[in-house]
């Protein structure tokens, strides 16, 4: 029956019984057969109900599962014959394409590698899909045109939920602009709106069990905040440093991820010694880590929302608001800055010595 597959002029009963003898069990039959056959085939009997088309299109998904599970080196020119036959029916690539580009990837085949990364990453590709995250960054070190194809990517990805993967693509686009582009700021701003949707979901799910989820996707939109409070830092812009600041507080806050605190300091003290360029006064925040601060004036108590001075080891002075007290040991206060208010806090420690009132840093 096999060999009537190869006869030039088919007629209809042919093709049907063809059709029902691949159809099924001996589907596995028609894949050793060459692709260039197996198309023709499938193109004549297309004229009537072709099952062995069906059946094909949804055996090569089951194959390509298998295949991402157990790849074989020695077994390419198959996973080469199925992506060809899935190609032809129309079929979106569900990982075949990293497989085979990866490998010459890592075998410094870039020419075979850039073939198969370019039959996935082409302008319509959907970047909700899962796992393609690390292929695409591969892709990108044998590419010229990084920002301009990260770009097609993301413009033209069909519109569906979003997902991780997608905010990794904006931080990759991101991350290789010039921060004088004029679509920095943009990409970082479509990037966390898409993001936010996906923070609060996690977010709410952790909350009912009482934790805090320091998810990959929180980290993303934390590290889109930092990105933007480095921009409006490198440019002096203090008012919106220190509005992300605030923004960035409260989402390390709410997802746990302490380690964006760092960064976010890094910024915030940045902004304070270029202030002091224009406000002297500053300079009293060039280093205080673990310092001692003498309470000017020596109030008898100390009590929320009261204004007090500070005077560092230095001498200088500045000027700080109390913003809470906890058991009289652990005080928050607050510097009151030049243009923008209420600063970010410092929790201290009460301490005394013959009499006179000290606060001490406790960072």
């Amino acid at each position: 029956m096999v060999n009537l597959i190869y006869k030039d002029n088919l007629t209809s009963d042919e093709l049907k019984r063809l059709d029902d003898y691949f159809f099924g069990k001996h589907l596995e039959e028609l894949l050793t057969i060459d692709n260039n056959v197996i198309i023709k085939f499938i193109d004549k009997t297309e004229f009537g109900v072709c099952f062995t088309k069906t059946d094909l299109y949804s055996s090569l998904y089951s194959l390509v599962f298998d295949y991402k599970l157990f790849f074989e080196e020695e077994f390419i020119p198959k996973y080469k014959k199925v992506l060809e036959l899935m190609n032809y029916l129309g079929i979106e690539d569900p990982g075949l394409s990293y497989i085979l580009a990866d490998h010459y990837y890592y075998k410094n085949n870039t020419d075979e590698a850039l073939k198969y990364y370019e039959n996935i990453f082409k302008k319509g590709f959907n970047l909700c899909s899962e796992g393609y995250i690390d292929s695409l960054c591969r892709y990108l070190k044998l590419t010229d045109n990084v920002v301009e194809k990260l770009e097609e990517l993301i413009l033209n990805s069909p519109k569906t939920d979003y997902d991780i993967e997608f905010i990794d693509t904006y931080l990759l686009l991101i991350n290789h602009l010039d921060k004088s582009d004029a679509l920095y700021l943009v990409y970082i701003d479509e990037a966390i709106k898409k993001a936010e949707p996906l923070v609060r979901k996690v977010q709410k799910e952790y909350a009912e069990e009482l934790i805090l989820s320091d998810s990959d996707i929180e980290r993303d939109y934390c590290e889109l905040f930092s990105l933007k409070m480095e921009y409006y830092t490198i440019n002096k812009n203090y008012k919106e440093t220190y509005k992300m600041y605030k923004l960035l507080t409260d989402e390390i806050r709410l997802s746990g991820c302490a380690r964006y605190y760092h960064i976010r300091d890094l910024f915030y003290n940045q902004m304070l010694k270029d202030m002091s360029v224009k406000y002297p006064e500053c300079n009293f925040f060039e280093d205080i880590s673990n310092q001692i601060f003498k309470v000017i004036g020596n109030p008898d108590a100390l009590k929320e929302n009261l204004e007090i001075v500070l005077e560092n080891q230095m001498g200088q002075t500045f000027n700080f608001l109390v913003m809470s007290i906890h058991r009289e040991v652990i005080i928050a206060i607050a510097p009151l800055l030049p243009e923008l208010g209420i600063g970010g806090t410092i929790f201290t420690t009460l301490m005394f010595d013959n009499g006179q009132m000290y606060l001490k840093n406790n960072k």
